[in-house]
């Protein structure tokens, strides 16, 4: 290769070195040359070293710790932690079995007892994610004698009632034929439509 020899290292790239050999006759003088010319040519893979090597973790300090003797509660006694769940060097201490800390008959009333939870009603503005239910009946092609109380009374007996509107001309004041009904469940809507 003209002197020139490229090693790939298979992690992507490669190393390009330049050989001179000079070979003459006597063995001791191409010995040495060849030495001087290996010094030249030795370089240092610690990259590689490092990508290759597994990388090895230290162990993490116990975070979850309990005092189990107290210097100050017990006269004379010595500082004993138990890290989680088992004492260092003292295998006489049971593990700890998690169990749930809770009062059993506090589970046994909240059983029998049934919990009056208010809903919430939610706003339906322009903050509100999703499609909002169907509370909204729009009425048209009303009759022009059909006013506000008469469509009360027509409206409830499918369920409660937010909003009703008798739409009117605002200039002239005449019934337009359309009305607005906005119930507060959507039981209530679907019972209608």
């Amino acid at each position: 290769m003209n002197g020139m020899e490229r090693h790939g290292h298979g992690h992507g790239h490669s190393h390009t070195h330049s050989h001179r050999h000079r070979h003459s006759h006597g063995n001791l003088q191409s010995v040495s040359q060849n030495s001087s010319q290996s010094s030249k040519h030795s370089h240092t893979h610690a990259l590689h070293l490092q990508k290759d090597t597994p990388v090895v973790q230290t162990p993490q300090k116990p975070r979850n710790y309990k005092l189990l003797v107290d210097p100050f509660l017990v006269k004379g006694a010595t500082k004993l932690y138990r890290y989680d769940g088992m004492v260092p060097g003292d295998p006489t201490y049971p593990e700890v079995q998690p169990r749930d800390p809770r009062s059993q008959l506090t589970r046994i009333w909240t059983r029998l007892e049934q919990l009056d939870l208010p809903v919430p009603r939610f706003k339906i503005d322009s903050n509100y994610c999703g499609e909002p239910p169907p509370l909204e009946v729009t009425f048209c092609h009303l009759n022009d004698n059909i006013d506000k109380t008469f469509l009360t009374d027509m409206v409830q007996k499918f369920g409660a009632v937010e909003e009703l509107i008798v739409y009117y001309h605002p200039v002239t004041n005449k019934h337009l034929g359309i009305a607005r009904v906005v119930f507060e469940t959507t039981k209530s809507f679907k019972s209608l439509c």
